[in-house]
């Protein structure tokens, strides 16, 4: 009897962890397939430089990593460009600046 309880115990275990391995695979796969095609679309926008669309001004990472210095550099940009675009996950986003504006944030 005990000897079929730790079998069951055994395949239980087994199962468990290759549930939990196609999870953990299933994430990383949709974290990376995130992570790829941000990249694509960020390349996509800065190879992308026409006349008549505001300048990039980076992407929302960047805003992130710098967000001790965001209030100085919205106001450098705004004074350079009226208007300007940030780039997120799966779209670019047009915001007009001015220096008032982005004594606000």
């Amino acid at each position: 009897m005990a000897s079929q309880l730790s079998s069951v115990a055994v395949s239980m275990g087994i199962c468990l962890v290759s549930v939990l391995a196609i999870a953990f695979l299933v994430i990383t796969l949709y974290i990376l397939g995130v992570v790829v095609s941000f990249a694509v679309f960020c390349t996509r926008e800065f190879a992308q430089r026409a006349q008549d669309r505001p300048p990039l001004i980076g992407t929302v990472l960047r805003q992130l990593k710098n967000f001790d210095k965001l209030f100085d550099e919205q106001v450098s940009y705004a004074l350079l460009h009226p208007t300007s675009r940030l780039v997120y996950p799966g779209h670019s986003e047009i915001s007009p600046l001015t220096p008032l504006s982005s004594s606000i944030f």
